[in-house]
C-alpha cells in the first residue's frame, strides 16, 4: 500500500468528526513519521488513534487556535510540530502541576477551578483588577513617597545598593497580537499570579504568559519543542550616535530532537542575526576594510574620484592580481562591506 492509498483508505473509514476536528490529519502525520511500510492495520491504527487525540486535546487545541490568534508566538519561539513524546511530557509535566495551578487558585479566589471560561475574560479580569489595586496604591502615593526617601537615606548613608523594580503580569487579549503587560501591587492577587507563573515558567520551560492563561482559564499551556529567542538592542552612546546588536539563544526542550529540527533551528538563527545567504568576512576583505578605515572612508569632500583611485592604488600594492582592478569596484567593494554589516548590527 503506497501513501496515497493509505491516505484515502483513512479518509473514507473516519468518522465526520475527526476530519472536521483536524485530529485525523495529526494522527496521519504521527503514522506516518514512524511507519515504513503501510498496510490495512495501519489505517485502523490511525483511526483509533485520531479518536484517542479528539477526545483529549479537541478542545484544547480550539482554544489553542484562538490563543495563538493574538499570541507573540511566531516572534519568539520556533514552532515545530508535536511528536508523541511531547503529547506524554506535556500532560505528565500537567499531572505534577496541578496541584500548584490549584492551589493558586484557592489562594487567589477560594476555589480550585479554573475562574474564567475563555482568555479574553480572563484579560478583562486582569485589566479590571489592576486598576482597581493601583487607585488603592495610588491613594497612598505620598506616605510611600516620603517613606521612600528615608530608604533612599539610609541606603546612601550605609552604602546600600537600593534595586527598585515594578512586578509586570504578562497577558493576552484577543484583539491585539502581542503579549500586554499590567503593573501589580504587592500584596495582591496579580502579584501572587505574577511571582509564582514567573517561578514555575523558568523551572519548565512553560511561557510565562501561556501559564497565566493555564491558572486563570484551564487552557493547557504547549510545551516547545524549540524556543528561539531573537532580541535587539539599542544603546545611546555619549556622542548622540545609537549602537544596535541582535542576537539568538537556542534552548532545546524535544527530547527526541532530530537533525532535520536542528537544521530548521539554525537557519532560523542565521537568519535573524545575519541575514538569509549570508557570506563571512574574508581575510582580504578584512584587509581592505582595514585599508579603507586608514583613508578614512567614505570621502566626505574634495575630489572622491581622486579619493578612490588612491584606494585602487594602495591595494594593488598589496593584492596586485586581486580585484577590484578599478577605482569603481574599489568604492563599490567598501559600499557592499558597509551594507552587510548594517544588516549584521555591526554598523
Amino acid at each position: 500500500m503506497n501513501r496515497g492509498d493509505f491516505e484515502r483508505r483513512v479518509n473514507q473509514s473516519a468518522a465526520p468528526h475527526l476530519k472536521e476536528s483536524g485530529s485525523l490529519d495529526e494522527a496521519k502525520r504521527l503514522v506516518l513519521r514512524e511507519s515504513k511500510a503501510l498496510s490495512e492495520s495501519l489505517v485502523r491504527e490511525t483511526i483509533v488513534l485520531a479518536g484517542k487525540l479528539h477526545e483529549r486535546y479537541v478542545q484544547e487545541k480550539q482554544k489553542a487556535d484562538e490563543y495563538n490568534d493574538y499570541s507573540e508566538e511566531s516572534v519568539d519561539e520556533f514552532s515545530l510540530a508535536p511528536t508523541p513524546t511531547d503529547y506524554l511530557a506535556g500532560e505528565i509535566l500537567l499531572e505534577k502541576l496541578a496541584p500548584w495551578s490549584e492551589a493558586l487558585r484557592e489562594e487567589c479566589f477560594g476555589h480550585s477551578v479554573p475562574p474564567h471560561g475563555t482568555v479574553a475574560k480572563a484579560a478583562n479580569w486582569i485589566e479590571r483588577t489592576s486598576e482597581a489595586d493601583l487607585a488603592g496604591w495610588r491613594d497612598k502615593g505620598t506616605e510611600r513617597n516620603e517613606a521612600l526617601e528615608k530608604i533612599e537615606k539610609l541606603a546612601r548613608e550605609h552604602l546600600i545598593e537600593l534595586d527598585l523594580k515594578a512586578t509586570l503580569l504578562p497577558y493576552h487579549k484577543p484583539d491585539t497580537k502581542h503579549v500586554k503587560n499590567v503593573p501589580t501591587v504587592p500584596r495582591t492577587c496579580l502579584y501572587r499570579l505574577a511571582l509564582e507563573t514567573k517561578r514555575v515558567a523558568k523551572r519548565t520551560g512553560l511561557a510565562q504568559d501561556a501559564l497565566v492563561v493555564h491558572v486563570l482559564t484551564g487552557m493547557r499551556p504547549a510545551v516547545p519543542r524549540v524556543r528561539v529567542g531573537e532580541p535587539q538592542h539599542m544603546l545611546a552612546l555619549p556622542n548622540g550616535e545609537q549602537l544596535f546588536a541582535r542576537w539568538a539563544t537556542v534552548t532545546y526542550f524535544a527530547r527526541d530532537l532530530t537533525f532535520e529540527e536542528h537544521r530548521q533551528a539554525y537557519n532560523m538563527v542565521r537568519e535573524h542575526v545575519g541575514g538569509k545567504g549570508t557570506e563571512g568576512i574574508g581575510y582580504r576583505d578584512l584587509t581592505f576594510w582595514w585599508l579603507m578605515n586608514e583613508m578614512e572612508a567614505p570621502p566626505q569632500k574634495g575630489d572622491k574620484t581622486r579619493f578612490w583611485q588612491e584606494g585602487l592604488r594602495r591595494w594593488k600594492q598589496l593584492y596586485p592580481d586581486v580585484k577590484p582592478d578599478r577605482w569603481e569596484g574599489v568604492r563599490r567593494k567598501y559600499l557592499g562591506l558597509c551594507d552587510r554589516m548594517e544588516r549584521w548590527g555591526m554598523l
